[in-house]
């Protein structure tokens, strides 16, 4: 993972992974799975910018009113899929159902922070394994 601070903005590549060998050991009551993975980094990544946001007048569509916790939220999560338009597979959930909206809401209810931040979520990841795919299927056939 490379964090790099980028005028007010933190910048976040976070790596994709390969699953070498990955077994579902079973269900954790919050809805998980616990599992056992054997996991290498590749060279493709995805780009989350992180930016402090005080006003609730963001054009960014907001994630949710309340946290879990109870706190404002104040989270507000835009997506896009870099490339070309023939890449994207779709739309990316910004609300509370995505993975990165609630790392967010779990890190402002420990730390009890009430303020709010703009994240921009840039997929590379699909695109580029789409294109990888008739590598990985040869490379495992």
């Amino acid at each position: 993972m490379l964090v790099r601070q980028q005028g007010s903005a933190l910048v976040v590549h976070t790596p994709a992974k390969l699953n070498l060998f990955l077994e579902i050991l079973g269900k954790r009551p919050d809805g998980f799975h616990e599992l056992e993975t054997l996991m290498v980094t590749v060279g493709h990544y995805d780009t989350l910018r992180f930016t402090e946001d005080d006003s609730s007048a963001s054009p960014v569509r907001s994630a949710s009113a309340v946290s879990a916790a109870g706190l404002p939220s104040d989270i507000h999560l835009s997506c896009c899929w870099a490339g070309s338009p023939e890449f994207s597979p779709g739309p990316i959930p910004t609300g509370s159902d995505n993975l990165v909206v609630r790392a967010a809401e779990l890190l402002r209810e420990v730390t009890g922070t009430r303020r709010g931040v703009s994240i921009e979520l840039t997929k590379r990841l699909c695109r580029d394994v789409v294109c990888l795919e008739p590598v990985v299927e040869v490379g495992f056939a």
